[in-house]
């Protein structure tokens, strides 16, 4: 089969100057490391396009040489295999929503950009794109938080190819950048949403009473099943101070029940891992008492439990949106500002009420795998300790708060 309707070779052969079938210009091809490849010298006089290509080969001998990247790839198929491999080594609720991301956004915006190319000028370009995109399909404006982790799964991406020689100048993503972007993004504040005593407890009871009736007014076994796990997720979730991922990372075999003669110092030792690396944490009685229910619940619809099952299989995003719609907590009001609720506000609860209870910032980061810093932007600053200390001066005490 015949390839080239003309071809001259230079360089003892490492360089061939070639006419394609499919091209009218002369071509430039060489092998580098063992992989093929070729410049187009856009000219139809071979004078020229040896100049040129000569030049091109050169440079492709110097870059060799120098161990500087010559074979760059695509944003797109790159950005596969770094999810490919999070997979395996680290399959994490945080990388799922990479994966969802890079589908939803990083896939359209970078597409076929080769990864050397991609410098802090084509970041922000993605960040303004994204604000645009964001307000045509949502008819609001994106918030400041949506941009921080986009930059924060472009950051790690960026750090691992350059780890893995995929990209010769590391590119530090930096949330700062942001800020250059002269465009409207709602800054959600810096406080975080947690449930007072009494709104917990209000809570509570009527997650209790959806519980009932599921069987009482609905006759459904499967609303019973759903609402009974969603009740014990919001109790376990509030008193083990664990991320939303990694509460759902936890498995049977993670955790170790510590029995004691009095029930309500009973507590659970878990293994956790998601958002940060593993970590072990210690839990209040509310997340043993949750287990144990869950149990008695799998065990009522004859399902078994294998200590590599997941603790929590559902996502009770839509259930619990319906039950803090249903009991008048889905929004709270602060400092003029209305902010919203949701699983993510059971962590923000503990760590409140560890404050307000006088634990010190070092306990509770090294138990939330947070910094100290964190607690006292986040936390420690918008809670009103004096309100409900006297409420919570022990919180094992509050049977309400697990039940």
């Amino acid at each position: 089969m015949v390839y080239y309707l003309e071809q001259h070779k230079f360089f003892d052969d490492r360089l061939n100057i070639v006419k394609k079938i499919s091209s009218k210009f002369w071509i430039g091809r060489t092998y580098i490391d063992g992989k093929s490849t070729e410049k187009s010298s856009k000219t139809l006089d071979l004078a020229k396009a040896k100049k040129i290509l000569f030049k091109w080969y050169q440079g492709m001998e110097y870059k060799r040489d120098e161990g500087i990247i010559i074979h760059d790839i695509q944003f797109n198929k790159l950005f596969k295999k770094y999810i490919d491999e999070r997979l395996v080594n680290k399959d994490t609720s945080f990388t799922k929503n990479i994966n969802i991301t890079f589908n939803a956004f990083f896939k359209e915006f970078f597409h076929n950009r080769k990864i050397n190319t991609i410098v802090k000028k084509t970041i922000l370009e993605y960040v303004k794109w994204r604000i645009e995109k964001f307000r045509k399909l949502r008819k609001k404006v994106i918030t400041k938080s949506t941009l921080d982790q986009d930059c924060a799964m472009l950051g790690g991406f960026f750090t691992w190819c350059y780890e893995n020689e995929y990209k010769s100048k590391q590119l530090r993503v930096s949330k700062r950048w942001i800020k250059e972007i002269k465009s409207d993004v709602k800054d959600e504040g810096t406080s975080r949403t947690y449930f007072t005593i009494e709104e917990y407890n209000k809570l509570l009871k009527n997650s209790r009473r959806r519980v009932k009736e599921s069987i009482t007014i609905h006759n459904n076994k499967r609303y019973y099943f759903d609402r009974e796990y969603l009740h014990q997720f919001i109790i376990f979730s509030t008193h083990a101070g664990t991320r939303v991922g990694e509460t759902l990372n936890v498995k049977w075999k993670d955790v170790k029940f510590n029995h004691h003669k009095q029930k309500n110092k009973c507590n659970l030792k878990i293994e956790v891992s998601g958002k940060t690396k593993g970590r072990k944490i210690y839990t209040y009685f509310g997340s043993y008492y949750a287990l144990e229910k869950i149990k008695d619940l799998f065990k009522k619809y004859d399902m078994k439990i294998s200590k590599d099952d997941y603790v929590f299989t559902h996502n009770f995003k839509r259930g619990l949106n319906e039950l803090l719609k249903d009991c008048n907590l889905k929004y709270t009001e602060e400092n003029g500002r209305t902010l919203r609720r949701d699983a993510k506000s059971f962590r923000n609860t503990y760590i409140s009420w560890m404050l307000i209870r006088g634990e010190t910032h070092e306990v509770i980061s090294k138990n939330c795998g947070t910094g100290v810093s964190n607690i006292e932007k986040f936390y420690s600053k918008h809670i009103q300790i004096d309100k409900f200390k006297k409420q919570l001066t022990e919180l094992s005490n509050y049977k309400s708060l697990y039940q």
